[in-house]
């Protein structure tokens, strides 16, 4: 499969595509970070483990927060 090109997405389109592949890091990557809300809140986290560990937790639960506003 070929990923489309993210800076041709609008940011609808890019949400759209993150839930459809959330294996996909270069894609929530641009999302949660490159595309963020500047008014979103700010998850800060450490490079040791538990840091690590405290940020996927915060990304999966935004990721469950889109899909359920998709569902909407």
């Amino acid at each position: 499969m070929n990923k489309p090109d993210f800076g041709s997405l609008n940011r609808t389109e890019l949400k759209r595509y993150v839930l459809e592949h959330r294996d996909d890091l270069e894609a929530m990557r641009e999302f949660f970070v490159n595309r963020s809300d500047p008014n979103g809140k700010v998850y800060p986290f450490t490079l040791d483990e538990e840091g690590q560990r405290e940020g996927f937790e915060a990304l999966r639960r935004k990721v469950e927060q889109l899909q359920q506003e998709e569902q909407n």
